[in-house]
């Protein structure tokens, strides 16, 4: 099956149900562009410069490494996309797909990974399958506007020693873990991803369909336990510093200062139960002199390091990802949320903390955007905060 046009989905499959997400492939003029279709966080774009770029959360743009030469042909390696489906790993709803909408489905056992190459031609001649794929079925293809070719290909392959290490890394102990608010879904699917580049393939994006070790298992909240039983609800003060960051145009004007603007308050925390708070208040401070009406940019983001205690404990880590667009009228800025595990171990700065628990800290609470519209120097918004009171993961 070959399929060619603008636009293809394909997703890995069995007995004709998608396992895992769909990645939408299309063409546009000397561009090539694909998305995860079902999450919408992830888009790549491989532009006629050379440069290749990946979108995390709509704004956070990352460079990748340029196309790979493939030797003995005429075609370059632009992005591998990689699933790794474990025989543990969530088995997601059945679904079905809206009329309009043609995807296409690769089988895949559990135990094997589905492996997509999307590669370019250098000049408008049809060549030879690269030797590097010579088994791969292809999939699409696309005639860009200077007349050059792109090929998607497609293998199924059983888990080797390496993929088998991704999979122990994303999905070890270490790895991610996901809190739902309320009760976890009778039928979760959970997908991590992993972007990396390797000398032998160039970029490479894992997508790993995750299992039960990635859901955080709560106990009963404690509003619930019953009316005779002692509810612990422990007092804790949570600090946050001031920090600022300067954001500048690709000109190196100064067009913005983002400042967070940081306080001291006590929190009532409750056993498994999310408890929303306030840490401060972001502040844009916008430069209308230096911005060029008209003149569209985006910035690449840029960290705002201001770590936020809780009962006198500090995550290690704790960078603010600040993400800022100019549409030539109105400047947008946006924080994405980060989240860190407090675990009390050994400190003894709350009597009343177990040393089996941990507070696990998210903010903001959801992605902030600021949108300083011209004529108006300075914009505020609240970071507000989630607390969660719970036993240590042992996943």
């Amino acid at each position: 099956m070959l399929s060619s046009g603008k636009a293809f989905r394909v997703a890995p499959g069995q007995q004709g149900q998608p396992i895992a997400s769909f990645w939408k492939f299309w063409s546009e003029g000397n561009e090539l562009y694909a998305m995860n279709r079902d999450a919408k966080s992830m888009k790549l774009s491989v532009h006629a410069s050379g440069q290749i770029h990946v979108r995390l959360e709509r704004r956070d743009l990352q460079l990748l490494a340029p196309p790979l030469p493939l030797d003995g042909s005429s075609w370059d390696h632009t992005v591998e996309i990689r699933y790794l489906i474990s025989p543990d790993r969530f088995r997601p709803t059945p679904k079905k797909l809206k009329k309009k909408e043609k995807a296409y489905l690769v089988d895949v056992a559990d135990g094997n990974a589905l492996v997509l190459n999307l590669i370019v031609a250098r000049s408008g001649t049809t060549s030879a399958m690269p030797p590097q794929f010579s088994g791969a079925q292809p999939l699409w293809k696309s005639t860009l506007a200077d007349g050059r070719q792109a090929l998607l290909l497609a293998r199924v392959m059983p888990l080797n020693e390496e993929n088998q290490e991704h999979i122990a890394r994303v999905r070890g102990a270490n790895g991610l873990k996901v809190t739902y608010a309320g009760e976890t879904p009778p039928s979760p699917h959970v997908e991590l991803a992993h972007v990396f580049w390797s000398t032998t393939g160039g970029n490479v994006i894992l997508i790993i369909p995750a299992g039960t070790e990635t859901i955080r298992k709560l106990g009963k909240p404690a509003s619930l336990e019953s009316a005779g039983s002692h509810r612990r609800q422990p007092e804790v003060d949570c600090e946050c510093p001031n920090a600022s960051v300067e954001l500048r145009a690709p000109n190196g004007a100064r067009v913005a200062v983002l400042a967070l603007e940081g306080g001291r308050t006590r929190v009532t925390l409750s056993k498994n139960e999310h408890i929303a708070t306030q840490l401060g208040q972001f502040r844009l401070t916008r430069f209308d002199e230096n911005l060029i009406a008209g003149q569209k940019f985006e910035l690449p983001p840029v960290s705002l390091l201001a770590a936020a205690s809780v009962a006198g404990l500090r995550p290690r880590e704790w960078n603010y990802r600040v993400s800022c667009a100019y549409d030539g009228t109105d400047l947008s800025v946006t924080i994405r949320p980060i989240s860190a595990a407090l675990r009390i171990g050994e400190s003894d700065s709350h009597p009343d903390l177990r040393r089996d628990e941990q507070v696990l800290l998210t903010a903001p609470s959801s992605a902030l955007t600021i949108n300083a519209a011209p004529g108006h120097s300075s914009f505020a918004v609240a970071l507000n905060a989630t607390l969660l009171l719970c036993d240590v993961d042992h996943a």
